[in-house]
């Protein structure tokens, strides 16, 4: 009955002005009435439930139903001239026209989620305000006006006035837009109040910041309308059940839902269904949040998949589809696969540019996001130099249209900080990372989910530039956070904590986050329902595995590496790339264990099942290579492993990973150095030289390549030439660990003993030749990591 009910309430000099508190606006036009109705009978029941009343309108005069705003203005901006009407347009504090000293706007895709009064709430904890809204985490304004309470009087009417005659305003730039050039102006934050995230509103990927049954609402930006119905209608069930005096119930079936409405939404595009009635833009929207919200769920591959078919329909219905390529370009990434990735990050850029720049109605977040994500490819890929020059690019572009304290600078202070660490910039980088948490603490808040980790990278950063005490601190500041928060995406944001705790050697602290993240995960299975424990919990018992097996517990890493494996053959397939990356990792524990020949067993598979699946010169085969290669090598096996580290080598060559290729010949010089000493040096040499081209002359890794090639000059008998790469290195590993650090002591140690014997030999022509800094003995490649991985804050490698 509510439902299906659309009443409009009439300004009148009789209305009542001492209850209710609050009167609810939302506007709703026929094409988006199918969503619209669910959000406005939610609404409407919360809002009678707590005394307020509530009205709904339809398109403005000069609109359609279709655009229900007058020609040149957003389509959005309705919500300015309905508040601005409903407001007072004399000196009164309290007009005859305002339904209630309150008004709350609220978006047709809002949907109120609690029975609690929030709304009675928020005011009472900001007196003072005169407009009261959540920070908005993107680039569009300061505030999200999805949700946004406004108090009646003089000031309101005056404010709307301005926001709705603002210049920008008739050149079609959003409400939001105008509405935060209107709070960088200055002249009314007496009366302004700028909420965290969540605190009336959610992030556009709810899963980052919207905790079911907490709450307030649920505001589905930007998500096809069938989703947006799908999930009304069960919400809007709930609402019902709880209006006659149930409860709002268990919410696990949230994601399960949202997911199972995207894939529906997709069909035409992944199975050739009938797509007619449906937007393409609709449809491929619905292909890019699908595809992101399986990156989250750890389900990469399938988001690969979607992603390419959803490309196939944008190409084969002419459509650019910059964000379906941008997605497709991160999973690439994550895979490793760097060419391919910057192909299509390239196009989306060239098009975004064009989009973003045009007309005074310009949007130009999502180009300088996409160019973000462009110089964190150029990072991954090795490319540091390149990543910096597009990181200043992003900065000078976001800082001009957003300023400084945006949240959006946060994110890109925060990357930037990690390519400086990779530059071997730590007290650059800490200032970053603090930039960054200053801003998310002023904006966000600390529970926010991109907080918390920003707060850990700090962390990180300050270990690496010797303050030990305030790191530890800020970690376990982060800690505290993580297990507070309750969002859907908790889980994972516990991971990749864990992530950057063990890159600190905060070992234990990041087995407990692990173990944490599992449990997180399996609250959300109905396991009596039989559901089984989704991606997420194998890829962080994956994680715990790699830890396990990093501390030297081999076992205990095979025995959870072996539960990970029986889980996605079932599941998955016997040739799915996950079991490839799986075996390998279970190879590697094996050859630890002693077990050579299972090891180079499970290697083999584990090649044979990448070459299916992938090009020869793909990443995840070039790394079964090198493993097998390994493998081999610590079975005995010298020529066959020398040639599997060859192949790897020449799949290497012509690729954009020249880091990777670099290691691959240090891998090979090593196999090959007691029997062809002439051929190692020669590639230890050019893997010097490629390394230098990638991070530079003070990079911890040119510091290793450059301590790999002095040891073989010395067993070249080139002493004095060893000499000088050895002091070299010892610089590098000074600048950028700091003399105290334990790894550093321990190699300048074997620095004096070389240049003692060194200048003892100089002096006693029949001496024997001094031995060289020991290295340590190769081991094979790790398989990529699901993620990329976090800034190390570890000492350097033991290569001598």
């Amino acid at each position: 009955e509510v439902a299906d009910t659309v009443t409009a309430w009439t300004p009148g000099p009789d209305a009542p002005l001492d209850s209710p508190r609050v009167h609810v606006v939302m506007q709703v036009t026929e094409p988006i009435g199918g969503y619209g109705r669910l959000g406005f009978a939610t609404a409407a029941m919360w809002a009678r439930s707590h005394g307020h009343t509530i009205s709904v309108h339809r398109e403005l005069e000069g609109g359609s139903a279709e655009h229900p705003t007058p020609e040149g203005m957003d389509h959005r901006f309705g919500k300015v001239e309905l508040l601005r009407r409903f407001a007072a347009t004399d000196a009164k504090e309290i007009s005859s026209s305002c339904p209630a000293p309150w008004l709350l706007w609220l978006d047709a895709d809002v949907f109120v989620t609690v029975q609690e009064d929030w709304a009675s709430r928020l005011i009472n904890e900001n007196p003072g305000a005169r407009l009261i809204g959540s920070r908005h985490s993107g680039g569009d304004g300061i505030i999200n006006t999805g949700a946004v309470l406004v108090k009646c009087g003089a000031w309101a009417s005056d404010f709307l006035t301005r926001w709705w005659t603002h210049p920008a305003a008739s050149a079609e730039s959003t409400d939001q837009y105008v509405l935060g050039k209107l709070i960088e102006a200055g002249a009314d934050d007496e009366f302004i109040r700028i909420l965290p995230v969540q605190a009336m509103n959610c992030d556009t990927f709810w899963w980052n910041s919207f905790v079911p049954g907490n709450s307030p609402v649920l505001h589905l930006m930007n998500t096809p309308n069938s989703v947006r119905e799908a999930l009304g209608a069960r919400i809007l069930a709930q609402t019902c059940a709880a209006a006659c005096g149930g409860t709002y119930g268990d919410w696990r079936w949230f994601g399960n839902e949202y997911e199972a409405s995207l894939r529906r939404a997709i069909a035409p595009v992944i199975h050739g269904g009938d797509g007619r009635g449906v937007k393409e833009d609709d449809l491929l929207r619905s292909v890019t949040y699908l595809a992101m919200y399986l990156v989250q769920q750890a389900n990469e591959y399938e988001a690969e998949q979607v992603l390419v078919a959803g490309l196939g329909y944008a190409d084969q219905v002419g459509l650019q589809a910059p964000l379906v390529r941008a997605v497709l370009a991160d999973v690439l990434a994550r895979q490793r696969k760097f060419d391919e990735a910057d192909a299509l990050v390239s196009i989306a850029l060239e098009h975004l540019h064009t989009q973003s720049f045009s007309g005074p109605a310009g949007y130009p977040f999502l180009y300088y996001s996409v160019l973000r994500q462009h110089a964190n490819l150029k990072k991954a890929a090795g490319q540091i130099n390149g990543s910096l020059a597009l990181f200043e690019e992003v900065v000078r572009g976001e800082e001009h249209e957003f300023g400084e304290g945006h949240p959006v600078l946060a994110r890109t202070y925060s990357e930037l900080a990690l390519v400086l660490t990779e530059a071997n910039q730590n007290a650059l980088a800490a200032e970053y990372h603090q930039k960054a948490v200053d801003i998310d603490l002023a904006t966000l808040g600390s529970s926010h989910p991109d907080a918390v980790l920003r707060l850990a990278h700090l962390a990180a950063a300050l270990f690496r530039i010797g303050q030990s005490q305030e790191g530890a601190g800020l970690f376990d500041r982060a800690i505290q956070i993580a297990h507070a928060l309750t969002f859907d995406g908790t889980d994972m944001i516990m991971a990749q904590l864990g992530d950057v705790l063990k890159k600190c050697q905060q070992l234990q602290a990041a087995d407990n986050l692990y173990a944490a993240s599992m449990e997180r995960v399996l609250k959300k299975v109905d396991t009596a329902a039989g559901e089984a424990p989704p991606h997420a919990y194998y890829l962080v018992l994956t994680k715990r595995a790699n830890l396990a097996k990093e501390t030297g517990h081999y076992a205990e890493a095979a025995d959870m590496y072996e539960q990970v494996l029986r889980v996605q053959q079932a599941e998955l397939g016997e040739e799915h790339p996950m079991v490839s990356s799986t075996l390998s990792l279970l190879g590697l524990a094996l050859s630890a264990l002693g077990r050579h020949d299972a090891a180079v067993d499970h290697h083999r598979r584990s090649l044979v099942i990448s070459e299916r699946n992938k090009s020869a010169d793909d990443p995840d085969v070039t790394r079964s290579l090198g493993n097998l290669g390994a493998a081999l090598l610590q079975a005995g096996q010298q020529a066959e492993g020398v040639g599997y580290l060859q192949r790897a080598v020449d799949a290497s060559e012509g690729t954009s990973n020249v880091a990777g290729l670099a290691k691959r010949l240090g891998n090979l010089a090593m196999a090959v150095e007691d029997n062809d000493p002439a051929r190692a040096l020669q590639l230890y040499s050019r893997a010097l030289d490629l390394t230098r081209t990638v991070h530079g002359d003070s990079h911890p890794d040119t510091g290793t390549a450059l301590g790999n090639l002095a040891t073989s000059m010395v067993g070249a008998g080139q002493l004095k030439e060893a000499m000088l790469l050895f002091e070299q290195a010892l610089q590098v590993d000074k600048a950028a660990y700091g003399e105290e650090h334990p790894a550093v002591a321990t190699v300048s140690q074997g620095h004096t003993a070389f240049a003692r014997a060194l200048r003892m030999r100089s002096s006693r022509t029949a001496a024997p030749g001094p031995a060289a800094p020991r290295r340590t003995t190769p081991h094979p490649s790790e398989p990529r990591p699901a993620t990329l991985p976090a800034a190390r804050c570890t000492g350097p490698a033991q290569y001598r």
